[in-house]
């Protein structure tokens, strides 16, 4: 992938710490895919199994402090950090989610075709 290293990792590290907290405890699982994709970029997801992302926090999802859980579990700055990661990397970013979980992607301009 081509663009800062600090980003691409700080973006990972908060994708993957969420699916991590949203799965349950005894049962959870998180999934991280990769692939090379033919229009030059390359595709990180992160998906969990987790209980989905309720409809009233969508909305805000990628907002500062935008969070589902609890108060005082975290900070609501994750996703938020990731889309801007992503904006100054060049990248693209879709979110999914449901009753059985959450799916991440990111699309990232490939080094090897710049």
């Amino acid at each position: 992938m081509r663009g800062e290293r600090n980003l691409i990792v700080q973006a990972l590290v908060n994708l993957i710490s969420n699916a991590v907290k949203a799965c349950a405890p005894v049962s959870g699982q998180v999934t991280v895919r990769t692939a090379v994709l033919p229009d030059s970029h390359v595709r990180v997801e992160v998906s969990d199994n987790g209980p989905g992302i309720p409809l009233e926090v969508r909305q805000r999802l990628f907002r500062p402090f935008a969070t589902s859980r609890r108060s005082g579990e975290g900070t609501g700055l994750g996703l938020f950090i990731v889309r801007q990661a992503v904006r100054k990397l060049g990248g693209r970013l879709r979110l999914s989610t449901s009753q059985r979980g959450t799916t991440v992607r990111v699309d990232l301009p490939n080094a090897n075709e710049a």
